[in-house]
């Protein structure tokens, strides 16, 4: 499997970016299933009780075996179980962990956990650590967490075009609808956006990685805290506060188009 391979070869840690319906599950499956075989305990945490039901019966279906839950009145642990899952919100209080720290870490929709109450789930024990996502990207500093906590960006990435080229999700159509702004939030989001690129551009002129885009936001933010360069520090400054302003713009945009889905 490539992205366990990919993951592995990174010393498994890392992130395996992929759009839904890809088998990110089975990802963490064999990962599981691997770190059993080595000795290791594996602690899933996700952000649904759904999830937590789900995983239960994938792992049970590929033949995991010793899986607990954790939260809505079950406690499982390390004694009597391999695997625990649990939500985030009955993990992040006081994670499960080994003194020896050979335990496996499989957080599920990882771009959830990276400010906040719910980071604290990212603990420093844990030997190994998978993150699973459809999109590895925040607008906070949570991502320097997430990118810090994994060993940097996506160490394996499917998106939809893949995706359809292999015929593991439909091929879809993306549909428009026009929606009229006020002049006020047309001016606000176009003078963001432009400054956005502006300074995405002096950014990478400068030497900041293109891709992927967690990569370059770990940068900005590394640059606004301690660059050298001033001049540096001032642009990687700019372009959070633009990139800020654009999805503020982006909402106006998306209530705009719920107002006229709701007209046709």
């Amino acid at each position: 499997m490539e992205a366990l391979d990919a993951w592995a070869a990174h010393g498994r840690h890392g992130v395996v970016e992929a759009v839904t319906g890809t088998g990110k599950s089975r990802v963490g499956v064999e990962a599981t299933r691997e770190a059993i075989a080595d000795g290791y305990s594996v602690v899933i945490v996700v952000p649904t009780v759904d999830l937590t039901r789900q995983w239960e019966k994938t792992l049970s279906a590929h033949g995991i075996k010793g899986v607990g839950l954790i939260g809505h009145g079950q406690r499982s642990s390390f004694d009597t179980c391999s695997v625990l899952v649990g939500t985030v919100q009955s993990l992040y209080l006081s994670p499960p962990t080994r003194p020896d720290g050979r335990v496996l870490l499989i957080a599920d929709e990882c771009h959830r956990y990276g400010a906040g109450q719910w980071r604290t789930i990212l603990h420093d024990t844990y030997r190994r650590r998978l993150g699973l996502t459809a999109t590895f990207e925040r607008n906070d500093d949570g991502i320097e967490v997430l990118l810090t906590y994994f060993g940097g960006g996506s160490v394996y990435t499917i998106g939809f075009a893949r995706a359809i080229a292999d015929r593991v999700v439909a091929p879809y159509d993306v549909k428009l609808l026009g929606v009229r702004l006020t002049r006020a939030e047309r001016v606000k989001y176009d003078e963001a956006d432009q400054l956005a690129k502006d300074c995405r551009a002096q950014l990478l002129s400068a030497g900041f990685p293109a891709d992927p885009f967690g990569a370059f936001m770990h940068e900005v933010h590394a640059a606004v805290r301690e660059d050298e360069d001033p001049t540096i520090t001032e642009v990687a400054r700019r372009y959070l506060k633009a990139f800020s302003d654009r999805i503020e713009g982006s909402s106006s945009l998306r209530v705009g188009w719920r107002r006229a889905a709701a007209r046709t």
